[in-house]
């Protein structure tokens, strides 16, 4: 019986201390390129992109918009009407963290994030800020991959890149 008491005590005593150490959770895997490279789109969105060494990732982001035909913006300067389309580009080279790469840029205005995340054989991103986009373009989508081929590696003399966090 002592026996029996004992060994419980133990395990009980194991036991606690067990769930007392602190649980670290695993950072997300690196995607490999094949899960990274093609083309993704959402709505009128598009972003082309190519895993490069180092975990470094090339990416065009490409934002359209088709104003309705029944549809009157103005802004102080400009004015929209029937057939307007706005559009936005932003293109660099960005360092990817686990399954995370964010992307910032700073222009004279409010700096633009967008940040991506590869999980699940789609393509999360989040838009904070003013990115330059003609209004009401943002990044903010879920993106489906509709071509899995790399796209072509631009001169990156041309891009910006993007530093880490």
């Amino acid at each position: 019986m002592k026996t029996i008491l004992l060994s419980t005590c133990f395990s009980l005593i194991a036991a606690l201390a067990l769930s007392a150490q602190p649980h670290t959770e695993a950072a997300p895997a690196l995607p490999s390129p094949d899960e990274m490279n093609g083309v993704w789109i959402d709505k009128g969105n598009r972003f082309e992109i190519r895993a490069l060494e180092r975990g470094r990732l090339q990416f065009e982001f490409s934002g359209t918009y088709h104003f309705p035909p029944d549809s009157e913006w103005v802004s102080t300067t400009q004015s929209y009407g029937e057939g307007r389309t706005a559009q936005g580009t932003l293109a660099g080279i960005v360092v990817l963290e686990g399954n995370v790469a964010t992307i910032e840029a700073v222009f004279e205005a409010p700096h633009c994030r967008i940040t991506l995340t590869f999980i699940g054989g789609k393509l999360a991103v989040q838009q904070e800020g003013f990115c330059r986009f003609e209004h009401p373009i943002t990044a903010d989508g879920n993106y489906t991959r509709i071509d899995f081929t790399a796209p072509p590696l631009r001169d990156t003399s041309e891009l910006q890149v993007m530093p880490s966090n």
